[in-house]
């Protein structure tokens, strides 16, 4: 083998192709490296293009997800809206001094805007309202596209850095006010169903309060039960909707920054 190679040297050097020889390696060797190059460019670009499309499709997850917790959050304060009137129009059949202060904030007014007080006014069935203050509408949040993100590791491809922070931070924000919900309201739900069971009142008590009065044993716990259920309703429906960084208003701002960066070019 080595006498061949020898021969080929020696034609080679014989022949001064030698430097002919070397230019054409090294050329070979630029065209490879080149064309590794441009290999590694086009699936960096392919890799972009794919990251774009699947970004895209998580956002337009991640709206379709924001829309129906604003479609969750106006059920429940909907709710919370009438338990504050039925609240009110309970405690005044129990006592005119028993309503209190929560009949002059925000919360109370924007509910009658909304509702109409009438329709739960009906002293006959006072019975019914007791317990139909027990009725609530739970939000819970719908954040299957965001915990996937996480789960995955792809919230990396979200590009917008500003609006990476505004989706965790919204998120963040979203099981606070949860939690709150599920601790606290649950919490007075059970309080204030403990206090009807004490006063002898259940659902079928179709009644008007001067045939339930003789059966209600602890007005004043009572009473203390509704102030404590309007308070938690009033605190809520800040939380949820008249607070600058409300659940619905965070939730329409995130909306608008994910439909902008949708929309770019």
């Amino acid at each position: 083998m080595l006498p061949f190679f020898r021969k080929i040297r020696f034609r080679l050097a014989q022949d001064n192709q030698f430097l002919k020889y070397s230019r054409y390696a090294i050329g070979e060797i630029v065209l490879v490296v080149i064309g590794i190059l441009i290999a590694l460019q086009v699936n960096d670009w392919n890799k972009e293009r794919i990251n774009r499309i699947e970004e895209n499709t998580y956002l337009q997850r991640l709206v379709q997800n924001l829309n129906r917790d604003l479609y969750n959050v106006k059920a429940s304060t909907s709710v919370h809206e009438e338990t504050l009137i039925r609240c009110t129009q309970v405690l005044d059949s129990l006592g005119k001094a028993n309503i209190g202060r929560i009949k002059d904030g925000e919360a109370y007014s924007n509910a009658l805007k909304k509702h109409k007080a009438n329709q739960f006014n009906n002293p006959n069935t006072l019975g019914e309202q007791f317990f139909n203050i027990l009725v609530i509408s739970l939000f819970y949040k719908s954040d299957i596209a965001f915990q996937e993100l996480l789960s995955t590791g792809k919230i990396d491809i979200i590009k917008n850095q500003d609006l990476k922070s505004a989706i965790q931070e919204h998120y963040l924000l979203v099981t606070e006010y949860q939690n709150f919900q599920d601790r606290i309201v649950m919490e007075i739900q059970n309080n204030y169903r403990e206090a009807l069971i004490k006063n002898n009142i259940s659902s079928i008590n179709n009644e008007s309060y001067s045939l339930l009065k003789d059966r209600i044993t602890d007005s004043a716990g009572l009473i203390v039960a509704i102030e404590n259920y309007m308070n938690i309703s009033a605190a809520t429906l800040n939380l949820f909707i008249y607070n600058e960084n409300s659940l619905q208003k965070s939730t329409e701002r995130l909306i608008h920054q994910i439909s902008n960066e949708l929309n770019k070019p």
